[in-house]
């Protein structure tokens, strides 16, 4: 083959190996369950973060909204590493009083994985801080001053990313582990959505493809 179109196909090869990579390292973290209203005074409110075991949520951050004037009114300062409670997923939870009773109220949540902006009892656009100029997606389910003290809203189904889970409840709240009726498969290979898993096959043989590029090309030069 002719050097001069041998060499920039070894390095087109090393290159797109190089970049995929790192985007098949990324990992995804979620609000998995929380809790802001019940029947009396709000007892026990908090935020569930659930995701790949071994991710630092130190590294993330948790905002809260006022959907009246789309303004951020606080944050959860999160920390630990997510244990693995099921199949290389888990979950760690962070209390905090003083979570707003809603008509819309939000939670952002972002990080090195890409940022999630839900909402209950409705959606808005936040006005300022990290999540300024998003629209809030709402869950469609809302707790009350008649919801019974233990119980919280929370994903339920099976599957590896946010989008594969359910919103449901309220239900008996399970905070700082997974959800009952939420399942997680063993990670092989990438998810769809923003961020993925990658398996340790997939990760070998890109590495190898970007230095044999990088070998090759070299010798040609």
């Amino acid at each position: 083959m002719n050097a001069c179109f041998a060499a920039p196909n070894a390095l087109a090869v090393a290159l797109a190996a190089l970049i995929i990579i790192p985007q098949l390292s990324a990992i995804s973290v979620w609000i998995n369950e929380f809790h802001y209203d019940n029947n009396g005074g709000d007892v026990g409110e908090f935020v569930e973060i659930a995701g790949v075991a071994g991710t630092d949520l130190s590294l993330y951050s948790l905002m809260l909204y006022n959907g009246n004037n789309g303004e951020s009114y606080g944050n959860i300062s999160l920390s630990g590493l997510v244990p693995d409670e099921s199949n290389g997923f888990g979950a760690l939870s962070f209390l905090k009083s003083g979570i707003e009773n809603g008509s819309p109220d939000g939670l952002y949540l972002s990080g090195p994985s890409g940022s999630q902006f839900l909402s209950y009892e409705g959606s808005f656009t936040a006005s300022n801080g990290a999540a300024n100029g998003l629209l809030s997606t709402d869950i469609g389910l809302d707790e009350t001053s008649s919801t019974p003290i233990g119980q919280s809203l929370q994903l339920t189904g099976l599957g590896a990313e946010y989008a594969d889970f359910s919103w449901t409840g309220p239900a008996f709240e399970s905070p700082g582990t997974l959800n009952s009726g939420q399942s997680m498969p063993q990670p092989t290979g990438s998810t769809s959505g923003a961020s993925s898993v990658p398996d340790n096959g997939s990760s070998g043989l890109l590495i190898t493809l970007a230095l044999s590029g990088l070998l090759v090309l070299r010798r040609m030069i």
